[in-house]
């Protein structure tokens, strides 16, 4: 397949182009250093993808056709490709055996696996392409294939290799790529398939505990527990919202449930994209919404959704503004800190959106845990006070974990926000209906995440017990495609506010599905499409490969 796409430039959807307006010249990672090529190493093999680097210098005028080959395969999410200059870093090129340029290398696991030096013809740079995108494809899937009542069913696991359309920070960690897990639960003799997705960021103790790698190790696990049940286990008849689940759907949710593999922190992530693929397949199969299943009686949804400004170059910040505001009202812009930084990113989006014709949004800020008391009553005097009206909510500003003793001083917080007319939201702190109650007394609202809730039985547990409690509901999902953004949309029946558009974030050459919910352009608010399961299907393009 990549030869075709190789064989000629044209071929190749372009780096640049009007739908990408946040693209940058070039997706070449230029390195200077060898601690950045140790970096760049242990994020391969993290993300298993491939990297084809190419060393140079600048004195070297590098072959046109190369460098036009590499441009484009740097487009590919699958490959990572950099270039080294070989005077600046000398004593890398050292390190790593390179004497002359121009010389181009594939290494995958931290393995050189295919090189060549000097001036190449076109065969020589797509066998090296073709090999990266080999390596890419390694480990990358995997099926499990059963029969329960003589109905056949698969269970597929994917990597989903996303480049953002541009650099996404935040407090604790800054991207301009992201790798979730994609779940398909398939019924092969009528063609229906659930999807579920994972949204991954970057590993954090005691809130973000998943990657792809463990998320293949619970369907593993869950593969050989199903294997030891298939055959003896009692499922009883189950129900969702009045509808008769099939006997191999119910045996799966059965499965899920009582899986060994649950034991492992990880395992709640997974269960999220399981559970979420089977009520995608089980809304197909009767033909109804998910949402409908979830909340009976509901016949759509409209709700406002924000859009989410990730800490990154200000030239970036002001495209990503451009691009939001002709999709939505709605703004949240990612903290830390700095105070200073925060007055300017305010001044600016107010800038830009006086500018916009009508303008009557909302904004938010998120903090992702960096923040702290001090750092909050200045926020509040220095920032938020100058936007009273427009300012909705500060999201996250405590610790993950907030020591008991600060209690008091977080209400107190939350009381002068609440007195100004804006509130206080918990994220990362809550995961379950008992995270929920211990911090009660010191937010406003509470974001809830199909991740952190282990699927949507979990998410409406979280949001029972924060109705019970005067708390808001605030639905928000990880950076992903519009399988994660749709899956979260179903639980928009019950939020104030939804935080649904993660797909926007990613650039449209990563994005397999298509359909999703239905965006209202000049009210910044998401509907329902109607569509039976959460509403999205593969591409043509994506089931052809």
């Amino acid at each position: 397949m990549l030869s075709r796409i190789l064989s000629s430039v044209a071929a190749f959807r372009p780096a640049l182009s009007s739908i990408r307006p946040f693209a940058t010249a070039s997706h070449i990672q230029t390195l200077s250093n060898s601690a950045q090529w140790n970096a760049a190493l242990i994020q391969s093999r993290t993300d298993h993808i491939p990297l084809v680097v190419d060393f140079s210098a600048a004195w070297y005028d590098q072959c046109p056709r190369v460098d036009e080959l590499l441009e484009k395969a740097a487009v590919d999410p699958r490959i990572r490709v950099l270039r080294v200059d070989v005077d600046k870093c000398p004593q890398l090129a050292r390190e790593l055996g390179v004497s002359e340029v121009p010389h181009v290398r594939l290494v995958f696991d931290e393995k050189v696996e295919d090189r060549f030096t000097g001036l190449p013809n076109d065969e020589v740079m797509l066998r090296l392409l073709r090999h990266a995108v080999k390596f890419a494809e390694m480990e990358k899937k995997s099926e499990k294939l059963f029969v329960y009542k003589d109905r056949q069913v698969a269970i597929r696991h994917s990597q989903l290799t996303l480049r953002l359309r541009a650099t996404f920070g935040t407090s604790h960690s800054s991207s301009t790529q992201r790798t979730n897990s994609l779940i398909e639960i398939a019924l092969p003799r009528s063609s229906v398939s659930g999807y579920g997705e994972i949204g991954l960021p970057p590993k954090k103790p005691g809130c973000y505990l998943a990657n792809t790698t463990d998320i293949a190790a619970w369907l593993a696990g869950l593969g050989t527990y199903i294997d030891s049940i298939k055959d003896s286990a009692k499922v009883p008849e189950m129900k969702i919202a009045g509808y008769r689940v099939p006997d191999e759907i119910a045996f799966l949710f059965h499965a899920m449930e009582t899986c060994p593999e649950n034991v492992k922190e990880y395992s709640v992530a997974a269960r999220n994209g399981f559970e979420c693929a089977l009520y995608d397949l089980l809304g197909k199969v009767i033909k109804k919404p998910v949402y409908s299943l979830l909340f009976p009686g509901q016949e759509t949804f409209e709700r406002p959704c924000f859009y989410s400004l990730g800490i990154g170059p200000e030239a970036e910040t002001i495209n990503n503004i451009k691009f939001a505001l002709k999709r939505t009202q709605y703004i949240k812009v990612k903290l830390n800190r700095d105070v200073t930084r925060a007055e300017h990113m305010f001044d600016l989006l107010d800038r830009m959106c006086r500018a916009e014709p009508g303008y009557s949004g909302k904004w938010a800020a998120d903090m992702n845990t960096d923040g702290s008391v001090e750092v909050c009553w200045e926020l509040l005097n220095r920032v938020f006070k100058k936007y009273k009206g427009r300012f909705y909510m500060l999201e996250q500003p405590f610790p993950l974990h907030v020591d008991p003793k600060d209690f008091p001083r977080w209400k107190a917080v939350k009381d002068a926000y609440e007195k100004e007319g804006f509130l206080i939201y918990a994220d990362e702190s809550i995961s379950n209906a008992a995270s929920i109650l211990k911090m009660k007394d010191i937010v406003s609202g509470v974001n809830v995440k199909l991740e952190k809730c282990g699927g949507f039985r979990g998410a409406l547990q979280c949001v029972e017990t924060a109705h019970k409690l005067g708390l808001k509901i605030w639905v928000g999902i990880m950076v992903g495609t519009s399988v994660l953004s749709s899956m979260a949309a179903m639980l928009s029946p019950v939020s104030e506010f939804d935080d649904c558009a993660g797909d926007l974030l990613v650039s449209d050459e990563s994005q397999p599905f298509e359909d999703g919910f239905v965006w209202d352009l000049k009210k910044g608010v998401i509907r329902s499409n109607l569509k039976p399961g959460i509403g999205v299907e593969l591409k043509k393009s994506t089931r052809s490969k």
